[in-house]
């Protein structure tokens, strides 16, 4: 039997993963690409174009997918209403407040959607506090913080071998 991947960069390099999901990805990517709700606490503008998103990740896949070499994110906080905003420029992500982190998880137990399921638990927070104010009062939700550096990695480490078919 396998071991179940510990970190989220182990997940992203499981043996088979990618073989199993470049089809839903390759999917999700050009729907990304179309892109999602009319109003969200999540939002990218790429060149004069603002499109807003399910989740924070959308919003840092897009400007990969999009090469962007300059990309500004609005994420409101879902507890507390803080502004997070990142700056993509030159290949890199900075976040004000430089103590921002991003949440990544999903619901315990149930089915639904991927915006259902895993889209409300994936947030920008001012800072580790406030992430784990919200986390104590969501218990229907598995989460881990991780740096906003973290998160950048995680959505590049995610596209890497689906980055040509979404192109």
């Amino acid at each position: 039997m396998m071991r179940a991947p510990g970190t989220l960069g182990e997940y992203v390099a499981a043996p088979g993963r990618h073989r199993s999901v470049v089809d839903p990805i390759a999917a999700l990517l050009r729907f990304l690409r179309s892109c999602c709700a009319n109003h969200s606490q999540h939002e990218i503008s790429i060149d004069g174009a603002t499109r807003c998103t399910h989740c924070v990740l959308d919003t840092l896949v897009l400007a990969i997918m999009d090469d962007a070499e300059a990309a500004a994110i609005r994420s409101v906080s879902p507890l507390g209403r803080e502004v997070v905003t990142l700056t993509v420029a030159e290949g890199a992500v900075t976040a004000d407040p430089t103590t921002a982190v991003i949440s990544f998880g999903m619901l315990r137990e149930g089915s639904g959607t991927v915006f259902e399921t895993l889209c409300p638990y994936v947030n920008a927070f001012p800072s580790e506090e406030a992430y784990q104010r919200w986390a104590a009062a969501t218990p229907d939700a598995v989460t881990v913080s991780m740096s906003v550096q973290q998160a950048w990695e995680f959505a590049r480490d995610m596209l890497g071998p689906t980055a040509a078919v979404a192109q």
